[in-house]
């Protein structure tokens, strides 16, 4: 599809380049034994495949630092990577005298241009609170119990599931995944605030968010609403949780060059590990479906063996 052959353009026109003056520029791909064959078979001439982990292959931050020489920089787009790396990363360089810097543009973007595709749009549902077992209010609430435990003054929730649940809405935007590209802002001694693109929510979600007492901003003033929190601006005092494995490198950035303030994992984690009396029979109706489809799956198999028709791993 489209998407597929900006992908292939992005790789023949985008280079990983790095190492020392006499060397030829190179380019890379990191990825994990699920793609290797396909990588194998889409990557361009002139590119290497990386087998992370497997034996012998250096990992990205340890090829770097034993590549590039004192007083050059690696440039990484902070939306796109883990605090927790990009955190490990720097610490390396700089072992070696070797910068860190945040591009303000993704050079792939660039490359990409106007054959991106556009980010998705697919419309947010509410998750009905007979399932949930738990308002959104009531969620929010037991967040701010746990802000004013911490001392702290908000809470930054990037992870997309975390959204879902915080807030009983799921969405279409990542495929086979029921979640809403968005970050939520929610505040201690103010309001819980959603950045998201508001023309994925129908009037049932908008009505049930306001209820709850969340607001609604576009999504690309999450950067500088967490910044000026951090900041102490609009009273929010500065004390800011983020957990760096789960909130990307910019999010990290804009909380200024002292951090985050608390950086243990999200509150929101242990809540939706302990199920209540809804989301335990949600899950045990949900093992009944998965069961009775293996069962017939399995059967189907079966057959399929048991009979002269030939088939692949696939089938």
């Amino acid at each position: 599809g489209a998407a597929h052959e900006a992908v292939g353009h992005v790789l023949r026109e985008v280079r990983v380049v790095g190492g020392h003056d006499h060397r030829v520029h190179e380019a890379k791909l990191w990825t994990d034994g699920r793609y290797f064959l396909q990588a194998k078979q889409q990557l361009p001439q002139g590119w290497e495949l990386m087998k992370s982990g497997v034996e012998g292959t250096p990992t990205v931050e340890d090829w770097l630092a034993s590549t590039l020489d004192k007083g050059q920089a690696v440039g990484i787009d902070p939306a796109v990577h883990p605090a927790s790396f990009a955190l490990g990363l720097r610490d390396k360089l700089k072992e070696r005298g070797v910068a860190l810097r945040c591009l303000d543009e993704n050079p792939v973007d660039s490359v990409w241009g106007d054959d991106r595709p556009p980010l998705p749009s697919a419309p947010a549902r509410l998750h009905p609170e007979s399932v949930a077992g738990r308002s959104a209010a009531e969620k929010l609430a037991a967040v701010r119990a746990e802000l004013e435990k911490e001392e702290a003054d908000a809470l930054v929730v990037s992870a997309l599931d975390e959204v879902a649940y915080l807030l009983n809405i799921r969405g279409g935007d990542v495929e086979r995944t029921p979640v809403v590209l968005a970050y939520v802002l929610v505040e201690r001694k103010g309001p819980a605030t959603l950045f998201v693109d508001e023309a994925k929510l129908p009037d049932d979600v908008s009505a049930a968010l306001a209820g709850a007492g969340v607001q609604v901003r576009p999504y690309g003033e999450a950067l500088a609403a967490v910044a000026a929190l951090a900041a102490g601006g609009g009273g929010g005092g500065g004390k800011v949780w983020l957990h760096p494995e789960r909130a990307n490198f910019a999010l990290h950035e804009a909380l200024g060059a002292e951090g985050p303030r608390v950086r243990k994992p999200s509150p929101l984690a242990e809540m939706k590990a302990v199920k209540n009396t809804a989301e335990l029979a949600g899950m045990r109706a949900a093992h009944r479906r998965d069961g009775a489809a293996l069962a017939a799956a399995l059967a189907g198999l079966e057959a399929s063996v048991c009979s002269d028709r030939q088939g692949s791993e696939v089938d």
